[in-house]
């Protein structure tokens, strides 16, 4: 996985990317999660998608929620590098990943707000005049998260938004 901010003026680069076929996945406050599928990536070529007269512009939704909790180890605050990321299924697929929140190292906290507006996908035309990416409304809200921290087995936990989610973990024994 890469990721990527784009820059004042909204264009992103992701360098390098091995050769292959991949899904991307935009993900930004104030707006639905979008994913294009089928974005091939060639060895000597750039993949470019849109310009600076077609442009990705996904759906504005001010509707999110926050997911948060604690991590702990044996019911002590942890004190390792545990995380949680957000995935989310689309109807038909794929699951991308859309958040990600380290725990604070003293408190073993963690948080992340995840948009509860309905999820939208395209599939990747070379050239494209547009981008009418459809809604997934069957997946609005509902993701998994999933813990991990080094030495111990992941724990994922389905939840639905809104209300926001309370989701502790407990590694040890």
């Amino acid at each position: 996985m890469r990721a990527t901010p784009p820059d004042a003026t909204g264009r992103f680069e992701l360098y390098p990317v091995p050769v292959g076929t991949y899904d991307l996945v935009i993900t930004a406050s104030g707006r639905v999660n979008a994913v294009m599928t089928g974005v091939p990536v060639a060895e000597t070529t750039s993949t470019v998608i849109g310009s600076d007269a077609v442009r990705i512009n996904t759906s504005v939704s001010n509707l999110s929620a926050i997911a948060s909790g604690t991590f702990a180890v044996n019911s002590s605050p942890i004190d390792i590098q545990a995380a949680v990321r957000a995935t989310q299924s689309l109807a038909g697929g794929p699951t991308v990943e859309v958040g990600y929140s380290a725990a604070n190292s003293m408190t073993g906290s963690y948080g992340m707000t995840l948009t509860t507006g309905a999820p939208t996908k395209l599939a990747y035309a070379a050239g494209a005049t547009t981008f009418a990416f459809a809604s997934d409304a069957t997946a609005a809200g509902i993701y998994r998260l999933e813990a991990s921290a080094p030495g111990f087995a992941s724990q994922p936990i389905d939840i639905t938004l809104p209300p926001n989610a309370l989701n502790n973990f407990s590694f040890g024994p």
